[in-house]
C-alpha cells in the first residue's frame, strides 16, 4: 500500500499497510530510511526503504467565531506529523481556492453567511486527517430605544445609552441586518420625509424595528389635520422600505397629503411600503386615513396583524380602506372603509377574516383582490358587499349585504351559487357565533369542513394558528374546524355527522 503508484512517484507507505512495524530490527541497516528520517520509528522497522512516520494529529480544532456584519472571522488549525504538512481549507465541505495554510479569514461577512461551516483537511506525504467544522455565526446588531432613556448616546448600543426616539437609533443601525430594539411608550414626536412625505419613523435600510412587549404597549402616533384629517401638514406613523422588518406596534392617527404624487404622498396613512418585500408583523393599525389608496397599509407583507377603522375618504376615486395592493396572512380587518374596497383593494389575502367593512360604492370586504381561506362576513357595498371583481378560492361569503358581484368562487360558501360552478356550497356555513361576529369558527356540523382544494390551502396554519389542514381535506374559511378525538376526524372524513347522530 504505497502512498502513489502512478508512476512510482511516491513508494511512502499508507497509514494502513501491513509493511509498518513488520520487519526485522536485528536487519535494519543505519539510521535513517531512503528520506533521511530515522530508520525505526515505533517498536519495530518497517518493511521496505521508507520508515512510515506520517501519522497526522490535530493538537487544536477550529473553534466556533460570532462576528458582526462586516467584520472578519478567523479560523485556524494546530497539527502535528512528518513535515512537510499541507492545508487545504473547505466551506460546507467545498475546497477554498488558495486557503493553503494553518489560518483561514473571512473578511466582510455578512448575515447570509450566518451557519457556513469551515473545516481544514491537513496531509503529508504518508497520511491525511480532516479536522471539525468549525461554524460562523454572524449577530445582528442591536441598537435600544426607551422613550425614558436618561442618558441617550450614540450609537444606542444598550438600554443605558438607549435612544429616546426611533428614528435616532436608526440612524445608527447602518447594517443591513440590524435589530432596534423598542420599550414600551406612544413615540409621537419627529418626521423624517421620504419622497416628500413626513413620516413620523422611516425605516430606509434592511434592518428590524421590533417592540419588547407588543403592541398593547408600544404605539407610533401621526398627525392628522383637524378638520380634513389629510393634508399638507400630516404624518404618517411609518415608512419601509423593502428587507424592513416591523413588528408588535399599534400604529395610529397616521394620514396623508393630498396633493403631489398620488401612490407616494397620497397613500398608506398608517405606513407605507415599497414593496412586498417590506413586512409588517403582528402589529394593529387602527384610526389611520389616506387620501387615494391604502387608508391603513400601502403595499407590503403583513403577517398576524389586525387592521380597524381605517379609511379613505369616500368622494375620492382611490380605494383599499384597510390595505391597498399587499400580501396579508393571517389578519383580521374589521370596520374599514373607502369608496372602492372597503377592506382591501389589489390585494392577495390568505387565511384572513374581512367582518363589518364597507365601500360606498363597490367591494365592501375586497375588491379586486385574491382570496384564499378567507371568511368574509358582514360588510356593505352598493355592489358586491363582500366581495367586487375577486378571484376567491377556499373561502365563506356570507352575511354581506350583497355577497359578491362578478369574479369567480371556486370551493366557496356563498349565495346565491355562481352560475357554472359546481364547486360551491349554498348552506349557512353554521359558525359558533354571528352575534357581532364574535366567533367566526365552525361548528361540528358545517357543512365547510373537508371540501376545500387542498392546493390553493395557504401556508401551514389557520387563522388560530391550528394546522391548515387537519383531515383529509382543507376547510373552507380562515378557521379550521379543530377535531377533539380521531373517532370525530374519521367521522368527518367520510361525510358523516360528528354531533352523535351517526350513532
Amino acid at each position: 500500500m504505497f502512498a502513489d503508484t502512478n508512476g512510482w512517484s511516491a513508494l511512502q507507505l499508507q497509514a494502513g499497510s501491513p509493511c509498518i512495524n513488520a520487519g526485522n530490527n536485528a536487519y535494519a541497516p543505519g539510521t535513517t530510511d531512503l528520506d533521511g528520517y530515522p530508520r525505526i520509528w515505533g517498536a519495530t522497522v518497517d518493511i521496505g526503504a521508507y520508515e512510515y512516520h506520517g501519522a497526522i494529529a490535530i493538537t487544536t480544532q477550529p473553534a466556533d467565531r460570532q462576528v458582526l456584519p462586516s467584520q472578519t472571522a478567523t479560523f485556524s488549525v494546530t497539527a502535528t506529523g512528518t513535515p512537510p504538512l499541507s492545508y487545504q481549507w473547505q466551506r460546507n465541505g467545498a475546497p477554498i481556492p488558495g486557503a493553503t495554510v494553518s489560518t483561514y479569514s473571512v473578511s466582510n461577512v455578512q448575515l447570509s453567511d450566518t451557519g457556513t461551516r469551515f473545516s481544514c483537511l491537513v496531509s503529508n506525504p504518508y497520511d491525511l486527517l480532516l479536522s471539525s467544522n468549525a461554524t460562523l455565526s454572524v449577530l445582528s446588531p442591536v441598537y435600544y430605544v426607551a422613550l425614558t432613556s436618561t442618558n441617550p448616546m450614540p450609537p444606542y448600543t444598550s438600554w443605558a445609552t438607549a435612544a429616546t426616539n426611533i428614528q435616532d437609533a436608526l440612524g445608527a443601525a447602518i447594517l443591513p441586518g440590524s435589530l432596534v430594539l423598542v420599550s414600551n411608550g406612544v413615540y409621537q414626536a419627529g418626521a423624517t420625509a421620504v419622497y416628500g412625505m413626513s413620516n413620523r419613523v422611516a425605516v430606509t435600510r434592511a434592518v428590524t424595528v421590533k417592540s419588547v412587549n407588543g403592541s398593547s404597549v408600544t404605539t407610533i402616533v401621526g398627525s392628522q389635520v383637524p378638520g380634513t384629517t389629510n393634508g399638507p401638514s400630516a404624518v404618517r406613523c411609518v415608512y419601509l422600505t423593502n428587507g424592513a422588518v416591523l413588528s408588535g406596534f399599534t400604529l395610529t392617527n397616521g394620514a396623508t397629503q393630498t396633493s403631489g404624487d398620488l401612490r407616494r404622498n397620497e397613500s398608506g396613512g398608517g405606513v407605507w411600503c415599497e414593496s412586498v418585500a417590506a413586512v409588517l408583523t403582528n402589529c394593529l393599525l387602527v384610526g389611520n386615513s389616506a387620501r387615494y389608496y391604502g387608508g391603513a397599509a400601502y403595499q407590503g407583507t403583513l403577517n398576524n396583524c389586525r387592521l380597524i377603522a381605517n379609511s379613505v375618504p369616500y368622494n375620492d376615486g382611490g380605494g383599499g380602506g384597510g390595505v391597498y395592493s399587499g400580501t396579508l396572512n393571517n389578519c383580521v380587518l374589521t370596520s374599514n372603509s373607502a369608496r372602492y374596497g372597503g377592506g382591501t383593494h389589489s390585494g392577495t389575502l390568505n387565511n384572513c377574516a374581512l367582518i363589518g367593512n364597507l365601500a360606498s360604492w363597490s367591494g365592501g370586504g375586497a375588491q379586486s383582490s385574491i382570496l384564499l381561506n378567507c371568511t368574509v362576513v358582514g360588510n356593505s357595498a352598493i355592489f358586491g358587499g363582500g366581495s367586487y371583481s375577486g378571484s376567491l378560492t377556499n373561502c365563506i361569503v356570507y352575511y354581506n349585504n350583497g355577497n359578491y358581484t362578478g369574479g369567480t368562487l371556486d370551493y366557496s360558501c356563498t349565495t346565491p351559487l355562481p352560475s357554472g360552478n359546481t364547486n360551491n356550497l349554498a348552506g349557512e356555513p353554521r359558525f359558533l357565533n354571528t352575534n357581532g361576529w364574535t366567533d367566526l369558527r365552525l361548528q361540528s356540523n358545517s357543512t365547510c369542513i373537508n371540501v376545500g382544494n387542498n392546493a390553493y390551502a395557504p401556508g401551514l396554519t389557520d387563522l388560530d394558528g391550528n394546522a391548515r389542514i387537519n383531515s383529509s381535506r382543507v376547510d373552507i374559511g380562515a378557521y379550521e374546524f379543530q377535531f377533539l378525538d380521531p373517532f370525530h376526524a374519521w367521522l368527518a372524513q367520510y361525510g358523516l355527522p360528528t354531533d352523535g347522530s351517526a350513532d
